[in-house]
């Protein structure tokens, strides 16, 4: 399990280091991005990459498997991704 200090760490260097305007919090384990629905549909795939390479480089030793959820700013559509500890 992810500790609440490393989601509140990765949300921040999220907030800083995200290319795309989104909203960005965690909850109960996870992290959760909202983006605009053009972002989404647009750009999804580029999102992923950049997310799983800030997380890559800022937290290489990290103890846990992160959980993120990306969705859209109606809440209808969302990407759920989990991105692996080191091995």
């Amino acid at each position: 399990m992810i500790t609440e200090t490393l989601q509140s760490d990765v949300v921040a260097v999220l907030k800083k280091e995200l290319d795309y305007p989104c909203s960005i919090w965690y909850s109960v384990g996870q992290v959760i991005l909202e983006i605009s629905n053009d972002n989404f549909e647009k750009h999804m795939g580029c999102i992923v990459q950049q997310i799983q390479h800030i997380i890559d480089r800022n937290f290489p030793e990290r103890d846990g498997n992160l959980s993120i959820i990306i969705r859209n700013t109606d809440k209808r559509i969302e990407n759920a991704i989990k991105i692996w500890k080191p091995v």
